[in-house]
């Protein structure tokens, strides 16, 4: 699970900002999911003034992991990008080799959803949608397996996995909404995502926090 870091001012063992932390260390976290399609349109980053790789800027610069999210399937994002989906499993796949290449730890944020997924929102995925709990529920396991086992094919495992985005209300509105403080449905929901990741470690060297 993603969990921002937090350090006390008071806190004698306060983080030294000038160290460069292992991501099991002291998480220093940040989100690149967008910078694929940044590029695609001729953004650029620099470092210096000198135009360099985004993620190898970072890691520099005392960043240690990744945050990357990932949709069902983000047709709409295709019908803005000339077909290109950028936040599917394949699209996330090229974000998560860039990081594994620049030496940065990996946190995967699974939406569940075809889009943003929030407080506000939590649209189940259209290819989901009128399932009823039980079938959910196994579309959440099942998924979130098939997603872990295509990257550990291609020898990109995430070190942390994120069940879910956002899910102060709920996921996968509107069977798994929380209601006046009813979690029955959302509980269902997200220990089939966390059994799939812990179902998935029994067999992987790299066991997803």
């Amino acid at each position: 699970i993603w969990l921002a870091s937090f350090v006390d001012k008071k806190d004698k063992q306060a983080v030294d900002t000038k160290k460069i932390y292992r991501w099991d260390e002291f998480n220093m976290g940040v989100d690149l999911s967008y910078v694929n399609q940044i590029e695609d349109y001729s953004g650029v980053y620099r470092d210096s003034a000198q135009i360099r790789d985004c993620f190898r800027i970072l890691k520099d610069h005392g960043a240690n992991t990744v945050r990357v999210r990932l949709w069902h399937t983000p047709e709409w994002v295709g019908k803005l990008n000339n077909g290109k989906l950028y936040y599917d499993l394949y699209g996330v796949e090229k974000t998560i080799r860039r990081a594994k290449e620049a030496g940065l730890a990996v946190s995967l944020d699974i939406h569940y959803s075809d889009t943003w997924a929030d407080p506000q929102k939590q649209e189940t995925p259209a290819a989901w949608k009128g399932l009823p709990l039980d079938v959910l529920k196994d579309s959440v396991y099942n998924y979130t397996l098939e997603v872990l086992n295509y990257y550990k094919s291609k020898n990109l495992i995430p070190e942390m996995v994120q069940v879910g985005n956002e899910t102060n209300n709920g996921m996968c509105w509107p069977v798994g909404k929380i209601i006046k403080s009813d979690f029955a449905n959302y509980a269902v929901l997200l220990k089939a995502g966390i059994k799939a990741v812990r179902d998935f470690s029994k067999d992987s060297k790299l066991k997803p926090k």
